[in-house]
Formats: C-alpha cells, structure tokens, sequence
C-alpha cells in the first residue's frame, strides 16, 4: 500500500538515517592508504598522471572491498504471439508477455550484535594517522524490489481499398510490485489499456498516414493520503510507522487522447516535402504515483515500551517526514506536441540528402513541490512532505541536415546533424498546505498524544477528551481550544486570497469536506463542496476499527501558484550529429552455403554532442587590477565534446521460413570512452580550477605540472563519465514458421 520497492541507508548520529522506498542507490568509494617508500612514492605519481581522470588518490585502497554487499538482479521474459491472415487484405496479430525483474543485496556485512537490518548504522570514514587516506567505513546499503509486468496487445490490420490501409490496435498492461522492509506485501496494481487507429491513405503520389490514440491508467490501488494528512507538523502521522494506519484513497482514472497525422508530397521525380503533426502524453510513473521516502537523524529507532529490546513493531519508528519524497495520485499524463516539416532530395541513386525544421513543446512536465500540514496548534511550522506536481514546460526548436543511402547492396547509412535551441519554465503550484478545521478536531480527527503498549511498544493514540481528562481540565478544553484556532486558520487564509495573496487558491479535489459544511467566512457555513466523494471517504475512514475518529471532518488544502518566466535552459546542446550503419546480409551468401555471413546483420551507431554550457570569465593582464588580471563579463561556453558508438549483431542460425535461432550481441560504447562529464567541479574539487584549462583539456582540477601537485600528490579531478562504460549484451531467440493452408492463405506463427 505504502510503495513499489525499498532501499534502506542508515548513518550514525550526526548523520540522518535514510530509508527510500522505490529510490536509488548511490555509489560508495572507500579506499586506504599504507606508507609508501620514496620509490613507491615515484611510481604512484606516475599512475597519477596517465590514471588520474578515473581514479582520485585519496581513493585507492580498502582494508574490505566490498562493505555493502553485493546486488542480486534476476530479469525474465516471456512472450508468445500468433499472427493470423483472415484474407489477402486483413489480418490480426495478438501478442502476450510477462517480464519479472527482482534484485535484492546479500553478503551485507552487519556489525556486531545487529539482530535485524532496521538496528544497521553507516559508520564514519576512518582515516589513517594523517587524517587523510579512507582506511575503512561501515556501510549499510540496501536495495530491494519484485516488480512484475504482464502486457497484452492485438492488431488488426486490413488494406480496405487501394488508397486506405486501416491498424487499429488494443493493449493491456497490469504490473504488480512489492515489499515492505522485513514484510511481505500486495505491492501495486495498476492498469492501463489503450486502443489506436491509424488509416494510410495514398492519393496520386500523396501519402497520408493519420492515427488516434486513447489510453486509459487506473491506479487500482488504495494508498495513504498524502495531500491530507501527511507532514511533521501532523503530530497524527508524522512517522512512517503511524502513518501505516492513516486514512486510504485511490487516485482517479488518467485518460488521455492522443493524435499525428504525417504527410508526404512528390514535388518531382526526385524530390519531395513532408510535414507531421502530433500530439504525445505520457502517463506518470510509479514514483510520482506511488513513491515513499523516510529519513532520520536519528542512530536506531526507539524503545518505547522500555523492555530494552526493539519489537517488531518498534521498527523504523525513527523515520521520520523529515526529507522525505512522496507520491502524488492526482497527476494528469505530460503532453508533447510535436511539428516538423521537410525536404528530402534524391541526389544520386540511392543517396537522399534532407533538410529538416522541427519544433517540440512539452508541457505538463512533473516536477517538485512541498506539503505542509497546518496543526492548529500555538507552534511554529516545520519542514513539510517533498511530492511532486506539474506546471514544468520545455520548448525545442532546430533544424537537421541529413544524407542518408537507402538500403540496397546489402547496406545503408543515416548521417545527420542538428543545430538546435532550448528554452524551459514552470508555470507550478509549487506549495500545498492542509487546514483543518473545528469540525475535523471535535470529531476525534486530530490528536497530540500516544500510549505505548507494554507488551508489543505500539503508539494508541489518545483523544483529546482523555488527554483533558488526565490532566484535569474540562474534557471539552482542548476540543474547543484547537477547533478555535483551526477556524481562525481558515478563514485568515480565506481573507488573504481574497484581498492579498491571490497566487493561493483552495483544491477542491485534494480537499476532504463535510456535509455541515465550512466556515470560511464568520458565522457562515459554506456546503457547496460537499459530494459524494466525500461521503465515500469518510464512510470508509470511520469503518477502519483502528482508526479513532468517528463522523466527518474538512481538511482543506490550498497551493500558492507561482509562474516562472522562460530562459534558456542551463544544459542546452546546441549541436549533435549521429551516423548509423546497417550491414544486412541474406541467407545464403557467402562461403559454405551462406553458413559464414548468411543472415548476419550489424548495426553500428556513433554520436556526437557539444558539451554542456557554462559560465566563462575570460581574463585580461590588467597592471592595475588585483594580481594583475582582470575579469571581463561572464559569457557562455560549450564543454568538453561528448562522443559515444554502440554495435549491434544478430546472426540467423537456421532456415528462415521454418525453425531458426537468432543470436544476438550488443556491445555499448564499443571503445569505453570516458568522456569527462560536462559539469563544473563539485564542492572539494576546486583545487586549481581553471575554467579555461577545463574547456580546452576537460580537466577539473590539477595538473601534474602544477606546483600544488607536489604537496597533494593527486589532480583532484574525480571522475566524471558520461553515459555508461563498456558492457555487453548477449541474447537468444528461436521462432518456428507453420504454413497452412495454401489455398486460403491460412498462416500461424508461434
């Protein structure tokens, strides 16, 4: 109910705990040094200089190499699809598959008298006697996640006549994913279903290929109610262990429409234009939707019923909404409209040289914001929930020069080359806050109290009639004292949008209302919002036996709309090319029957890319400036070049029209490029920074040459790789042809 997957981190006091559900894990480097001989000294200086970019000195040794342990990931795939020809002109393919992809983290080194992964701490770096080198670090580090997915989709596709050629297409797809730490859960399941058309229509040399798309996401799953009830200042469910039992609701159905349509025009025998239209949406994922994070400043959770042991349900009590992330269940898909136009020339043969304009505008793009429940209580607010929102936008806009040769002699190549602009803003509500009121309080909605059972440590909560009770006052006192002041909260916010913040604004759909209605103005009781969504939710809220109040409530959450002029985006590439080779052989060719370089197929694909841009400060010798130099206006400057090449080969082992293996090899960057990532140095790598040194050579920080290399005896110049390093991928595939009956045409494929 809570999340996908879960990735734990605790670090000892001083140093908050982190807990992340669904998250990412970061990478650790521990390394040690011993003392070295001035012989060993000369030899690790020159590693230095040729080793320098990939690792930094102060990292080199470890007394264990591996304190976090290991990951574990399993990934399988299995699919199936049949492929059936109901005449000369129609047919219809249905293909299923299943994909399950776990990892978990073994071999975690758990210090002395840890019972339970939740009592782990990361320790702090232990340094030789300098204070300089790592010698060794306790690290705990784990990931956890099962997520299955099971997708289904048929086509039917029919040459209607000669100018129509009608697909339309249906799709399904259920995933379901898990775990709580130490426990085993439901996951989620959502679904999501899609139907598409699209007709290709041909007129006198004109083509026309227009589609339509409907998708339709259901959350299908009952989650806690961030945008109500979540916050460090709810003193209800402030931590991710009372949070367990707080209210649950189920995000709207996400329906989107999308279309294109694509046209292409003979101008001459050699030439054409070609224009497209369309409109994309992507549905969030499972983070913005289901995510939770917790963190903790704390060393190990608390024992709260004194029995010097902490019970199961005492687990993770100290993680707290302090830095946490979490999902927001009403986000509307993202949305890309797309616009492109063009002229493609038949030079030479099969040569084609094309130009290309082309613009994109994505908007509705996710982004952060932060949730801050209001207590109507006489303190101070603290730091609210991190979820997310939308209101981002992001336009590009640029022209493609290309030539490419059609596929014939058994090979083709694409090259082409962009120039392109970027520019982005937001347009969000970057800030949500949650009031109740009088009514939500008197309900027994709202407490500040917990007792611990003994036997088990678990927090009861306590009303606030008994909290009065126990200390003597009239049971009503605190009802009437926090009711007060929680309609006083109200109506202030309401006055303020009327008359001065009119950035705010209250969300009706975030909102939980009651049917007495709201008082946002004196004396006047407002029902309009009431529906029967509220009704469902607080029916629901009052049949959990567990749950304390009884009765309806308002909470009303309100968000801060603030707009973001347009600029230009900071990591703008301004120019990228890409050449792509496919070498096709047919079965049969070559020596041996075709057994040597029959059916082999390559794919080579090479990029290229400007650096990301950076601020300059070009210097001048000034004799009357401070040191002799001085700074002219800062300008913006491309970084280092960024260049990447990929290979892809498949061989076909079989007959073609019958059974056949494919086997497949995919190398990624097939020459292990360690391109310097194209980004200033971070906090600790400033070292002798040169800005221009960095933008004609890549490197951050120090060179061998320097005269400060001799003290530090390291460049400073810590990794910084774009993409990923070398790596391969080998896949098999096998296929069996049947052909029926040949009079009608009858084919199965499996």
């Amino acid at each position: 109910r809570y999340f996908q997957s879960c990735h734990g981190e605790r670090k000892r006091k001083d140093n908050y705990q982190h807990l992340r559900i669904m998250g990412y894990h970061p990478n650790h480097n521990c390394k040690r040094l011993v003392q070295l001989t001035n012989l060993q000294k000369l030899v690790c200086k020159l590693l230095c200089i040729f080793t320098a970019s990939l690792f930094p000195a102060k990292q080199l040794f470890l007394v264990d190499p591996n304190p976090a342990g290991d990951f574990y990931d399993t990934d399988v795939l299995i699919y199936t699809g049949l492929t059936h020809l109901l005449s000369k002109k129609t047919f219809y393919e249905v293909r299923v598959s299943q994909s399950v992809s776990k990892r978990d983290t073994a071999d975690v080194r758990l210090p002395a008298g840890i019972t339970h992964i939740s009592e782990a701490t990361s320790g702090e770096l232990v340094k030789d006697r300098a204070d300089y080198y790592t010698v060794y670090r306790e690290l705990i580090n784990w990931e956890r996640f099962n997520r299955n997915r099971l997708i289904a989709n048929a086509n039917l596709s029919s040459q209607v006549n000669r100018r129509h050629f009608l697909v339309g297409w249906y799709g399904k797809m259920y995933e379901d994913t898990d775990f709580f730490p130490g426990r085993t859960n439901r996951g989620v399941t959502p679904i999501q279903l899609g139907l598409y058309a699209q007709d290709k229509i041909e007129l006198d040399g004109m083509i026309v290929n227009a589609g339509l798309r409907l998708d339709t996401f259901s959350e299908n799953t009952w989650t806690t109610d961030v945008d109500g009830f979540y916050g460090q200042s709810s003193p209800m469910w402030n931590s991710m262990t009372r949070v367990r039992n707080a209210p649950l609701i189920k995000g709207a159905a996400i329906v989107s429409l999308s279309h294109r349509i694509g046209v292409s025009h003979p101008m001459s025998e050699r030439s054409m234009i070609r224009f497209f239209y369309g409109r994309f949406t992507q549905f969030p994922n499972f983070q913005h939707l289901f995510f939770n994070s917790w963190t903790s400043n704390e060393t190990a959770d608390r024992d709260l019923n004194g029995n010097s042991v902490i019970d199961p349900a005492e687990r993770w009590n100290e993680f707290d909404d302090y830095l946490g992330i979490h999902h927001n269940r009403h986000l509307p898909p993202e949305e890309t409209t797309s616009f492109e136009a063009g002229l493609d020339w038949n030079f030479h043969t099969d040569y084609v040289l094309g130009l290309t304009t082309y613009y994109k505008s994505a908007g509705n793009q996710i982004v952060g914001a932060g949730q801050t429940w209001v207590p109507p209580l006489n303190e101070q607010l603290r730091s609210g929930a991190r979820t997310f929102t939308t209101g981002g936008f992001l336009d590009i806009r640029g022209i493609e020069l290309s030539v490419k040769k059609r596929f014939s002699r058994m090979f083709a190549f694409n090259f082409a080359l962009n120039l392109q602009w970027a520019d982005r803003g937001e347009n969000k509500a970057s800030r949500r806050f949650t009031w109740p009121d009088s009514l939500f309080v008197a309900n027994g909605h709202f407490w500040v109290m917990h007792d611990i059972d003994p036997a088990t440590g678990v927090e009861i909560p306590v009303s606030l009639q008994e909290a009065a009770k126990r200390e003597g006052k009239d049971p009503d006192f605190y009802i009437r004292q926090y009711g007060h002041r929680a309609n006083e909260a109200i109506r202030k916010q309401q006055a303020d949008m009327e008359t001065v913040s009119r950035i705010w604004s209250w969300v009706p759909r975030l909102s939980h209302y009651a049917s007495e209605g709201v008082e946002l103005l004196p004396g006047e009781q407002d029902r309009s919002f009431y529906s029967d969504r509220d009704r469902r939710f607080w029916e629901r809220v009052n049949n959990n036996p567990i749950y304390p109040g009884t009765g309806e409530g308002n909470l009303l959450v309100g968000h801060q709309q603030l707009p973001v002029e347009r600029r230009s985006t900071i990591w703008d590439r301004r120019a990228f090319g890409s050449l792509t080779f496919l070498l096709a052989v047919p079965s049969g060719f070559g020596p041996l029957n075709g057994k040597v370089l029959g059916g082999l197929r390559a794919n080579l694909v090479y990029r290229f890319y400007t650096g990301t841009p950076f601020e300059f400060t070009p210097l001048v010798f000034d004799p009357k400036a401070f040191g002799g130099k001085r700074g002219l206006p800062s300008v913006q400057h491309p970084g280092p070049i960024h260049t990447r090449m990929d290979l892809n080969v498949e061989k076909l082992l079989g007959n073609p029209t019958r059974r056949n293996v494919t086997l497949a090899l995919e190398v990624f960057n097939l020459f292990n490029q360690k391109d310097v990532r194209s980004t200033p140095p971070q906090l600790r790598q400033e070292i002798d920074f040169d800005s221009g040194r960095w933008q004609q050579w890549g490197v951050q920080g120090l060179t061998p040459v320097s005269a400060d290399f001799e003290k530090v005896e390291e460049i400073f110049d810590h990794q910084q790789q774009l993409g990923s390093a070398q790596g391969a991928e080998v896949r098999g595939a096998g296929e069996m042809v049947k052909t029926g009956d040949k009079e009608t045409g009858d084919r199965g494929q499996g």
